[in-house]
This record gives C-alpha cells, sequence and structure tokens, in this order.
C-alpha cells in the first residue's frame, strides 16, 4: 500500500481506506474469486485457497460445455461468411437471384428496378467462421479464468506450507490445458 501510495501521490491512509472497502464490498460478494482475494488480504490462507479452488471447480463444468460446443461447431460444415455476388436469371417476366448453383428467390416482378431482393440464407444449423472464432475465444477465456484459480489456489496453500494440497491444484489445473492449445498458460502452471 505504501508503494502504490507513494507512486500515485496518494496519502497511504486514504489508500488503506479505500482498500479495506474493496476488501469488504468483496467479503460480501457472491462471487468465489473475489472472495478468495479478500481472503488472501486478510491472511486467511487456507479458506482462501478452499474458496479459489471452489471458483475453479465450478467453471469446469462451463469449460467442458464450451469445448463440446467448439467441437461440434469444428466438426459442422460451415456457412460462409463472405458476400455471395448475387448473378440474376430472366424468365417467364420475373427475375431470379441465384446465390447458388442449387438455390435461386423469385423476386416480384415489379421491383425489377429496385434493389430489394430477397437473398437466399444458409440452412439453420450452420455455423459461421465467425460463431467458430467467437466460441474459441470464449474457450481460450474459460480455460484462462479456470488455470488462474487453481494456480491461485496452489499459490494459496503453498504460502500456508501445504504442499501437497498445492501440487494437486496445480495437477489438476494442468490436466484442463494441452501444451500444444496454449503452450504459454501450460508453461506458466508448469
Amino acid at each position: 500500500m505504501k508503494e502504490y501510495a507513494t507512486e500515485h501521490g496518494l496519502p497511504e491512509e486514504e489508500v488503506s481506506v479505500k482498500i479495506a472497502e474493496i476488501v469488504k464490498r468483496y467479503e460480501q460478494s457472491n462471487d468465489l474469486s473475489k472472495q478468495c482475494l479478500a481472503a488472501i488480504y486478510r491472511r486467511n490462507l487456507k479458506q482462501a485457497a478452499t474458496l479459489c479452488e471452489q471458483n475453479a471447480t465450478s467453471k469446469v463444468d462451463l469449460l467442458k460445455k464450451k469445448r463440446q460446443e467448439v467441437e461440434a461447431l469444428s466438426k459442422a460444415p460451415l456457412k460462409s461468411d463472405r458476400t455471395v455476388e448475387p448473378s440474376f436469371a430472366y424468365g417467364s417476366g420475373e427475375i431470379i437471384l441465384v446465390t447458388d448453383s442449387s438455390k435461386g428467390l423469385r423476386s416480384d416482378p415489379e421491383a425489377q428496378g429496385s434493389r430489394d431482393l430477397l437473398l437466399a440464407e444458409a440452412p439453420p444449423g450452420k455455423p459461421t467462421p465467425a460463431q467458430l472464432e467467437a466460441a474459441r475465444r470464449q474457450l481460450i477465456k474459460l480455460t484462462e479464468e479456470v488455470m488462474s484459480e487453481f494456480k491461485t489456489a496452489g499459490d494459496t496453500y503453498y504460502a500456508n506450507y501445504q504442499f501437497d494440497k498445492a501440487l494437486a491444484s496445480y495437477k489438476e489445473g494442468l490436466s484442463y490445458v494441452e501444451k500444444k492449445d496454449l503452450p504459454t498458460l501450460w508453461a506458466g502452471m508448469q
């Protein structure tokens, strides 16, 4: 606190009061991660490690579901994100908008001069590359959160001289990341 107060030109007492307010809010929060940080600040390492481990474990189910979602999206045929240049075919007084050799939509003959033609949509259930990429980003973020919680739990056990529990927490965290997928995250936990 002294270092922060000096660095930002604030009175140490003011910083201390603000931190106490934040810790109190974190202790009353429903967020286990915040409760863990508050317990660490209070130097209640046993409680902090337990809270961090509970938080990590609660996110594991979400992580597994997100992995399944990404895997399913990866296996599904993707619809194209690129804009398809329409081509037009004329026949029997109406315009047929062709966006794919197998599909065509008919427009109203009176709307021939209009650009308000209907475009064919990809079949439902086909994800776009953007959806797959968004799901992958969410998976990475969730993996980072789970790893961070297990690492914090391990660090807290370690600081409390519970080396066997620290090692178990680190190993548990490592089980949710592959070196080939997220090498930096894997190395940090390793």
